[in-house]
């Protein structure tokens, strides 16, 4: 009954968070790669997701490059794009080739104006973010975003939020329905029981059918 209202229930958007369980099913967090701060918050990433402390950000394009803030913004850059956030996280923009992101951006940081600036395969590019323009920059003076080492106590959270979203309780419910959750002797198991219920109906017939009448 439960798996015919999945959709209702959301049961492909709630996930299993029980230890126990998780290590059941191997889902094990890659290594937490060192973060950047922005002010004082971190952006991490973990695997192909990208964190604002424990907040996941809404596009994922991993893996990090590096982050700093720019005015009001907090800039993210990714192998392939650029992501304009908020402080709370809330992502503005995405810009990428199309937008003038320099290709083979290998690090992003802030010159002495404050403005953004990005290495990329050809150079250093300065970025005026209201108007969308980008200029080669000869030799400029940058501040790098450097990594940092995460706090022990958000690593520890990131882990668990990963491990937290990798395991959708339908799929839990459709595994213990076919026995799958005990590995290939679950199936087994649950195929003997279907012919012993089998059974017990075709027999059940069979005394039916030769009652005395």
């Amino acid at each position: 009954m439960i798996l015919n209202h999945t959709d209702a229930l959301r049961l492909g958007s709630r996930f299993v968070r029980a230890e126990w369980l998780l290590d059941l099913y191997r889902i094990s967090p890659p290594v937490v790669a060192p973060g950047f701060s922005v002010g004082d918050k971190i952006v991490s990433g973990l695997g192909d997701r990208l964190y604002l402390d424990t907040l996941e950000l809404a596009e994922h394009e991993g893996p990090l490059l590096g982050a700093v803030q720019v005015e009001r913004l907090l800039v993210v850059a990714a192998p392939d794009a650029i992501l304009l956030l908020t402080r709370d996280g809330e992502v503005i923009e995405r810009l990428s080739g199309a937008d003038g992101v320099p290709a083979g951006m290998r690090r992003i940081g802030r010159d002495s104006a404050g403005r953004l600036l990005v290495r990329g395969a050809h150079g250093d590019y300065s970025a005026d973010l209201e108007r969308m323009e980008w200029r080669h920059e000869v030799n400029p003076e940058v501040t790098w975003a450097e990594p940092v080492a995460l706090p022990p106590g958000l690593h520890d959270r990131l882990v668990e939020t990963y491990r937290g979203k990798g395991l959708p309780l339908e799929r839990v419910l459709l595994d213990v329905h076919s026995g799958r959750i005990l590995g290939a002797w679950g199936v087994y198991l649950v195929d003997a029981a279907a012919v012993l219920f089998l059974g017990l109906v075709l027999t059940g017939l069979w005394m039916w059918s030769r009652r005395p009448r």
